[in-house]
């Protein structure tokens, strides 16, 4: 499995500005940092899916992938994007 290293300095920088932002005395700057450490953890979890494949669906072929694709990281990530939205829902009066 590899993983590009452009990405993983993304997804640090990501999650130190979320890390900064969540430890800052405003609601409003901790909000946002929860909001950029979620996308970094997104990311990563998408990235250590690994390559890309066939489509997860058993029968089904492909003529350029070998191997199927991991559904599991894919279904992790909805998730959690389902998840983040429904969030701000649950706060609002």
């Amino acid at each position: 499995m590899t993983t590009s290293l452009g990405m993983l300095i993304i997804i640090g920088v990501l999650f130190g500005c979320g890390v900064y932002l969540v430890m800052e005395r405003s609601i409003l700057k901790a909000l946002l940092g929860l909001l950029l450490m979620t996308n970094a953890v997104n990311l990563l979890m998408l990235s250590m899916g690994g390559l890309s494949g066939a489509p997860p669906v058993v029968g089904r072929e492909s003529d350029v992938h070998t191997e199927m694709a991991d559904p599991l990281v894919q279904a992790l990530v909805l998730t959690a994007i389902v998840i983040g939205m429904a969030s701000p829902r649950l706060w609002s009066p």
